[in-house]
């Protein structure tokens, strides 16, 4: 949340399987979570607006299309984005809150948008060979994504009107792969990014164990007097 105090959570943990919905909670662990809203469908909470009042969720759509949706905390309703069959999800607000750049199917692979927040507008193509996960630079002059295990980047003008420009290669790395939840992210200071690398196999996670001579092990566990 923009307080910094407290964060928005996916939680399935006391909800049942299948019901993950999003809860409020403390950074510092006080006090119990406190649930967004009941949505009816397994939600990620996706971003929020530089004034907290809005949430973007996404629905989960692993049995169907992913969707985005927006919370209004202050009137308390949730109402979907858009509404025309595609599949959409990874949304991201801008920091002056104007835009909302998600990913989408619309053109028949996924490619990451821009359109406006709040208000009705057309949308702008960011990506041109397929994109996911965007995410905005702390000044809202660039928006990035992930292309594959590549991280893009465009700069963006907002007024008068929306633009971006190519699309240039930021780094490419085998570890940054896009999942299904957003897995990377700016420092605050915008020198650099953290990501979440992919989960790899170690020898202190994976071992192999031979025990040898296990019938006379088993005889001395389990004596043949002592067996049903």
């Amino acid at each position: 949340m923009p307080d910094g105090e407290r964060i928005l959570v996916s939680l399935t943990a006391a909800m049942g399987v299948g019901s993950r919905q999003v809860v409020e909670m403390r950074v510092d662990g006080a006090g119990s979570p406190t649930p967004l809203q009941k949505t009816g469908f397994a939600a990620n909470a996706e971003a929020v607006s530089p004034d907290g009042r809005f949430v973007a969720l996404t629905r989960d759509g692993r049995r169907e299309r992913n969707d985005i949706f927006v919370r209004d905390r202050q009137r308390g309703v949730t109402k979907p984005v858009r509404d025309n069959g595609f599949d959409e999800d990874h949304p991201a607000i801008s920091q002056d809150g104007s835009r909302i750049a998600y990913a989408a199917n619309d053109s028949g692979r996924r490619e990451v948008y821009v359109r406006p927040f709040g208000a009705p507008g057309a949308k702008y193509a960011v990506s041109n060979s397929g994109g996911t996960g965007p995410v905005w630079s702390r000044d809202g002059r660039e928006l990035f994504y992930a292309e594959g295990n590549k991280l893009m980047s465009v700069a963006v003008e907002r007024s008068p009107r929306f633009a971006a420009s190519v699309p240039r290669l930021l780094f490419e790395n085998a570890d940054f792969v896009w999942e299904r939840v957003r897995n990377y992210d700016v420092l605050s200071d915008g020198s650099g990014f953290v990501f979440v690398r992919r989960g790899q196999a170690t020898p202190s996670t994976r071992s192999l164990r031979v025990v040898s001579n296990w019938f006379t092990e088993l005889e001395r566990l389990a004596p043949k007097g002592a067996r049903p």
